[in-house]
């Protein structure tokens, strides 16, 4: 059971233990999660973070305590994520873009390999309340891959299968 639990624990990558709320409050600017797993104990991961309380960079390590993973993230004035940089070590993976609409709704997310082509595409639409109603993915040429469709239910009490 212990064993799982460390498991689990190693396996949430890039969770941070307080929110945003309390991150911006208390003026952090970097946390830092050790582990401990019987008498050894090594450095997990961090994130640093920005003055709106957003995490900018995110490395999670390995038991030897090389770089596992790292994310490093820009955000606009409005505090929206507007790129991220994926490595694994220290290797370059992949690179997202996100675009927004007036209202501060995802419209769109392009996902780009390491030699910056273009390998995923994902388009957002909004209803009038602003609730999203449809996501299309596209691989990097522009085809179709898949479509989701979001439905909601208000008022009354949720069926199960509606």
């Amino acid at each position: 059971m212990y064993k799982i639990l460390i498991a689990l624990v190693c396996l949430s990558v890039f969770a941070t233990a307080q929110g945003k709320k309390t991150i911006r409050k208390f003026s952090i600017k970097k946390e830092t999660e050790t582990v401990t797993e019987g008498t050894t104990t090594y450095k997990d991961g961090y994130v640093i973070y920005n003055n709106n309380g957003n995490p900018i960079e995110e490395v999670k390590y390995n038991k030897d305590g090389t770089i596992k993973k790292k994310t490093t993230s820009k955000y606009d004035k409005n505090n929206k994520i507007i790129e991220e940089q994926h490595y694994e070590g220290n290797k370059f993976i992949k690179k997202k873009i996100f675009t927004y609409n007036a209202f501060e709704e995802k419209t769109e997310e392009l996902t780009y390999d390491a030699a910056n082509q273009l390998v995923k595409k994902e388009l957002y639409k909004y209803d009038k309340k602003g609730l999203k109603i449809e996501k299309k993915i596209f691989d990097g040429v522009g085809n179709l891959q898949q479509t989701h469709i979001y439905t909601y239910q208000t008022g009354a009490k949720p069926t199960a299968d509606e």
